[in-house]
């Protein structure tokens, strides 16, 4: 308080000073005066600059920093809680799907996505933040609701890697509703083929493909009944040994932040 009393009469004056040397000058009546009170007022800025820095109530640079730090551990929490929040619901939707024992599934993130460039190509496969500690084992199967996203096929300490079902790292056998087998193979670029099909067999256009199932003793694999995709186009000729048909995933995989993964029991 008693800083500001000193430096408020002291600034009074030379704002006054100031003002009359600015009249005074307008008029030219310092031009000889001038270079002298240049010199002799050249002192007030860096006076007054120091005197604002020591006052109280400007902020200091340490107090900024602080303010800074402040701001970004606040933005921090705001992400982690906007990620728990995405995570929850995916937590939610997926124990609302029945036809899964929710007792082998793994809620997972996707932390990378490797060769995925947003506009310019599809993901293939997919890193999540589980691993060989998790229970996580190659060939084990990654879902998102009842739909399938793909299959694990690298397994690290604290990670993995899941080719998801449009890579060409992928076959699996199917089934549609009404019974009709084939194998589904990933064609990348987002694409799936069903194959295998005989020609007596008939397939419709939004037909829904789903798996047959490919679990082993030990619980890993795919599950059966999951969809694969849904049926665009049927590519039927007769003369030839099998029919076949072009599918679309029911899924935005680059629009997934959460899976689960089928883990034994």
């Amino acid at each position: 308080m008693q800083k500001k009393s000193k430096f408020f009469p002291i600034f009074f004056i030379f704002l006054v000073l100031s003002i009359i040397i600015l009249g005074l000058s307008l008029y030219g009546m310092l031009s000889g005066t001038l270079p002298f009170l240049e010199k002799t007022t050249s002192f007030a800025p860096k006076t007054v600059y120091g005197w604002f820095q020591n006052l109280p109530f400007i902020p200091k640079d340490k107090e900024i920093e602080k303010l800074k730090n402040e701001n970004l551990e606040l933005v921090s929490k705001l992400l982690d809680q906007e990620k728990l929040m995405k995570e929850n619901a995916a937590l939610l939707s997926q124990f609302q799907t029945e036809g899964l024992g929710n007792d082998s599934l793994l809620p997972a993130q996707i932390v990378g996505a490797p060769g995925f460039v947003p506009g310019v190509t599809e993901p293939e496969e997919i890193i999540l933040n589980k691993g060989e500690r998790d229970n996580v084992r190659v060939g084990s199967g990654v879902v998102f609701q009842n739909n399938l996203v793909g299959k694990i096929t690298k397994v690290s300490y604290y990670l993995s890697k899941a080719d998801l079902v449009t890579n060409p790292s992928i076959a699996l056998p199917v089934q549609t509703f009404s019974g009709v087998l084939g194998v589904v193979r990933g064609e990348g670029e987002d694409k799936i083929t069903l194959e295998n099909v005989l020609p007596s067999e008939h397939l419709k256009i939004d037909d829904l493909i789903l798996t047959k199932g490919d679990l082993d003793i030990n619980g890993i694999g795919i599950p059966p009944n999951l969809v694969v995709g849904r049926i665009e186009s049927i590519e039927k000729i007769p003369a030839a040994i099998f029919q076949k048909a072009e599918l679309k995933s029911l899924l935005d995989f680059d629009r997934l932040s959460v899976v689960f993964i089928v883990v034994e029991r």
